[in-house]
């Protein structure tokens, strides 16, 4: 063991030259104890270097590492190793740096808790090829900048994920990913960039660990700038909340802003994902209940291209200037034939604009729109409307039904036993849409399979006037009166985690996904309504609260 006294400092030569010579080596079997009570300081272009076969135990929190340039050295074989409920943390401007094969060995209910001073304030530097793992103890990462060079990565699992302002900068323009997260139980990502990465963020099996409150991501105020890859990859996660983040491919080779497969709840809220000019601005297969409140997603080739996937857009969620605004098929990507429709509901909350994309605002198949602003808001002709707007676009609806697929039957004869409403909206300035030239929705039909059989659309009553806006305080979703008789609410009892679905009286709402929270239903969907017309399938408990419900 080497010994200190109860304040050890190391000194920075006064040769210009004499750069990280003053430095302690352990390794070899040395070990290094700072016991409570104890400090070590590093001072200015000092170093302590914990190198192979060398280990670094902190009994305390009392690492300082005093300047900019002052480092605590991680290199392959060498162990930094804490007690129980002691953070790996340290105190100082320095910063620590890491290399491949650096052990982190944290003891129970210790975090590694890195703060700096500001997002400029450089304190994490990952080497060449470094993955640093952190296993089943918390990260908090704080007011700071982590380097990353070439092929290396930061992973979390099995533990909690905080990181408030943040900057994770890939240096090197060859770096792995920005942050990834296996089998945590919380992400939590406020005020951070991501600068580069072949993929910025990924998560992967965030799913329910206790079923009265789902996993979940949430990912706030978050910069995705120059992302070789994905600024976002998404497998199997229960929950993901977005909020004001900026997504912008870096150039036009970058396929995927977001990629997400197997997604209960992802809500996107106020958020920009842009400049996919031959990819895609966000992909969905499996997502239950993608639901995209204000923000935009614009100048891609397809603004959202969705598979197995029910969309929703509510309070003035813009899909603008795209080649496809919106390319959705109820069947997985690659398979043939859906298994049941998929929904596009527009301005349940609020409204939803899909306007000025160049081919189509929606290309679809199997899927039912959902867009009669009457109708997802309880309203009567004579009341004001938030007018969703499908106006600009080379077509607004293009959609095929495949009604010679039997495993569609059932939801057919309940989705299209009446015309498709989708009254009060605006279209254009003479006011109501004509069919073949502002939509075209159709089922495949006969020996021809041509999907050239005309579906009826109500598309009556619409504006003749562009709408500005929703009336709704954005990005926030429009208000319902609690203590108003005539709303409730409903809530799914075993989502729990207090998550509530508003509904007018009279009337009824989507409830598609909830039951996915539950493991005994892992493979059921709860069925959803069209406006009255679809039936709920599944019975499940709904707990009511508010005034009475009938």
């Amino acid at each position: 063991m080497i010994r200190r006294p109860p304040r050890s400092t190391l000194d920075r030569s006064s040769a210009a030259s004499d750069v990280y010579k003053r430095q302690l080596y352990i390794k070899d079997g040395a070990i290094l104890k700072i016991n409570t009570g104890s400090i070590i300081t590093v001072d200015d272009y000092a170093e302590i270097i914990v190198a192979d076969g060398g280990k670094l135990i902190l009994n305390a929190e009392t690492l300082n590492l005093l300047a900019n340039n002052s480092k605590l050295d991680i290199q392959g074989g060498g162990i930094v190793e804490t007690a129980e409920e002691i953070d790996f943390t340290f105190t100082g401007n320095g910063f620590v740096s890491y290399n491949d094969g650096g052990i982190f060995d944290l003891g129970e209910g210790s975090k590694f808790r890195l703060n700096g001073t500001g997002i400029t304030d450089h304190i994490l530097s990952l080497n060449a090829g470094a993955d640093l793992l952190i296993e089943d103890n918390d990260v908090e990462l704080s007011n700071g900048k982590i380097y990353y060079y070439s092929t290396s990565s930061f992973t979390c699992v099995s533990n909690t994920i905080s990181a408030d302002h943040i900057d994770f900068n890939d240096i090197s323009g060859y770096a792995n990913h920005g942050l990834k997260c296996s089998e945590t139980i919380l992400v939590d990502l406020d005020y951070c960039l991501f600068n580069g990465f072949n993929t910025g963020l990924l998560l992967n099996d965030i799913e329910v660990t206790d079923v009265n409150c789902p996993a979940e991501v949430t990912i706030d105020h978050c910069d995705f700038a120059d992302q070789r890859g994905n600024s976002i990859d998404a497998y199997t996660v229960s929950k993901i909340d977005g909020y004001v983040n900026t997504i912008i491919a870096k150039n036009s080779t970058v396929p995927y802003g977001i990629y997400a497969i197997d997604v209960t709840d992802f809500k996107w809220r106020g958020c920009t994902v842009k400049n996919y000019t031959t990819g895609t601005g966000i992909f969905l297969e499996d997502v239950h209940k993608f639901t995209m409140m204000a923000g935009t997603v614009k100048t891609n080739n397809k603004g959202i291209e969705a598979y197995h996937s029910n969309i929703y857009l509510q309070n003035k969620a813009v899909i603008q200037q795209n080649n496809y605004g919106i390319y959705m098929d109820g069947a997985n990507y690659g398979v043939s034939n859906a298994d049941e429709l998929c929904f596009l509901v527009v301005g349940d909350q609020g409204c939803g604009w899909i306007i000025n994309n160049t081919t189509a605002g929606v290309k679809g198949w199997d899927i039912f729109p959902q867009i009669d602003a009457y109708e997802n808001q309880n309203q009567t002709p004579e009341d004001d409307l938030l007018i969703n707007r499908f106006d600009g676009n080379g077509i607004a609806f293009n959609i095929c039904v495949d009604d010679n697929n039997t495993s569609l039957t059932d939801d057919i004869e309940v989705a299209f036993e009446f015309d498709v409403p989708a009254k009060g909206n605006y279209w254009k300035s003479t006011g109501d849409p004509t069919e073949g030239t502002d939509y075209e929705i159709n089922f495949k039909g006969g020996s021809g399979h041509n999907c050239d059989v005309e579906i009826p659309v109500d598309a009556t009553l619409s504006l003749t006037t562009q709408p500005s806006g929703c009336n709704c305080t954005l990005p926030f979703p429009c208000e319902i009166e609690i203590d108003d008789p005539e709303n409730i609410e409903a809530r799914i009892a075993e989502t729990s985690c207090d998550e509530t679905i508003p509904i007018q009286a009279n009337s009824q709402t989507q409830i598609m996904v909830c039951l996915l929270y539950t493991s005994d239903a892992a493979d059921e969907r709860s069925s959803v309504d069209l406006g009255g017309r679809r039936i709920i399938k599944k019975k499940k408990n709904i707990e009511l609260r508010g005034s009475s419900y009938s």
